[in-house]
């Protein structure tokens, strides 16, 4: 045989094939091949199966459940929370080494890159989830668990990774972290807290399972994960991408007709992800900044309120706030209608607010943020002064403040709250309005 024979008889290696994304490609290889994945997933499973050796061996009935417990509350911690956390640190990364100015300058553009990064992060968890199926197997057998309610539960839980992973990367870009790991942890307590612990506590309470178990329950959670991932990665793609780019017409769509869409879902989740999507949006848009070159696109994405820059933000989350009332008011949580009108006169009057200070402070979605906090501290010092000083007309007062930090917790509406945010909204239009019949970009293609 000739030498150069030989290699043509050598088997080839295998890759990736070619209809792959090369974005995608990359952040896998590096991400499956990074020595903390690899270290951090030999650690979960030799741990589980120290853990499973008890169940196993046929254990008594309550040191079998103690077990089962823990190991589940394990997989929630890893899937949901410990392997979404690299994503905090995924598109930072990129600016620190200098390679996200190469990657812009390629044919690829910014909805490409953090979808990239996206993905390559959800694989380790869709592989991670995958290979806790033999341990689930093994519950059943030995617990008496009910096997499609263990894989309804893993499933649930690996979309909430999924959705957490999104939040994080779309996090991912703010240089401070400051901003990076105090509302990361803040998500991830919020996601372990109100969604994956009981999701997991439901396993043992077949009453509370039936409900979670409904024939819509699957559906609504569904489409609300891929409603809020979609919003999440077309800000972050909006934040990376050029001037001349634009990613805000999806999301801006989707917060519009999310609320009349879970209006027909008899289940209150996909309302409170349409409430979560109208705030994450209206948080870009109200501070959007003003091109020069209107980025390129059809006529539809060039009307008032649809088009870049934040007055025809201002133009869209008016009409979708005004709109998504309806919903909110008739719809399967009707308790919702309270949070969602004091995040309307919180946002309006925020934006009005900031206004009145520094241009830089009307031109960032963390200062509008913020105002909730300011808010929150006016109404605890008229709530104190209406309590140390015995009047009634300082307690009446603080029901008006605009305070959404209690976002799912109904309760009553004070009669001048609706005013306030009618009011507010209505300024913000009229200032809006004047501002593009005075100035504005020009309408051209850009070059």
């Amino acid at each position: 045989m000739s030498k150069a024979a030989a290699p043509s008889q050598l088997s080839p290696v295998r890759d990736f094939p070619d209809r792959v994304p090369a974005m995608l490609v990359k952040e896998l290889r590096q991400g499956l091949r990074a020595r903390l994945f690899a270290e951090a997933i030999a650690g979960f499973h030799l741990l589980i199966i120290v853990l499973m050796l008890p169940v196993v061996s046929f254990a008594s009935g309550t040191e079998s459940s103690g077990i089962q417990r823990l190991v589940w509350w394990i997989f929630a911690a890893v899937l949901v929370l410990l392997l979404p956390l690299r994503g905090l640190s995924s598109l930072i990364s990129e600016r620190r080494d200098h390679t996200l100015e190469t990657l812009l300058l390629t044919n690829l553009k910014a909805g490409r890159i953090v979808r990239g990064k996206w993905l390559a992060i959800s694989a380790q968890v869709l592989l991670t989830g995958l290979s806790v199926l033999p341990y689930i197997l093994v519950l059943y057998a030995g617990g008496g668990l009910s096997l499609p309610a263990s894989m309804l539960t893993l499933l649930r839980l690996i979309m909430a990774g999924l959705l957490l992973t999104a939040a994080f990367v779309s996090l991912s870009w703010n240089p401070s972290w400051m901003q990076r790991a105090v509302p990361g942890l803040i998500l991830g307590f919020f996601v372990m807290n109100e969604y994956a612990w009981p999701v997991v506590a439901l396993l043992y309470d077949s009453n509370a399972a039936a409900a979670l178990n409904a024939p819509w329950r699957g559906p609504a959670e569904m489409i609300a994960a891929a409603a809020l991932i979609c919003i999440l990665l077309s800000g972050a793609a909006q934040r990376l991408a050029p001037g001349v780019e634009n990613h805000q017409n999806l999301p801006r769509l989707i917060a519009l007709f999310l609320p009349w869409l879970a209006w027909c879902f008899p289940d209150p989740i996909l309302m409170q992800s349409a409430l979560i999507a109208l705030i994450l949006v209206s948080l870009t848009a109200l501070t959007e900044d003003w091109p020069l070159v209107l980025p390129p696109g059809t006529g539809w994405q060039r009307q008032p309120g649809m088009a870049a820059g934040w007055p025809h933000g201002v133009i869209w989350a008016v009409t979708a706030w005004g709109t998504a009332m309806v919903p909110f008011h008739w719809g399967a949580d009707a308790g919702l209608f309270s949070p969602a009108l004091r995040c309307a006169a919180w946002l309006f009057c925020g934006r009005l607010l900031l206004w009145c200070g520094r241009k830089k402070w009307s031109r960032s979605p963390w200062w509008l943020a913020g105002t909730a906090l300011l808010f929150a501290l006016l109404q605890s010092a008229l709530v104190l002064g209406g309590q140390l000083l015995h009047l009634d007309l300082l307690t009446k007062l603080s029901t008006a403040i605009p305070v959404p930090l209690t976002l799912f917790q109904p309760g009553g509406i004070s009669p001048a709250l609706p005013w306030i945010a009618a009011l507010a909204g209505g300024g913000c239009l009229l200032t809006a309005l004047i501002t593009l019949a005075r100035q504005g970009p020009s309408p051209e293609e850009p070059a």
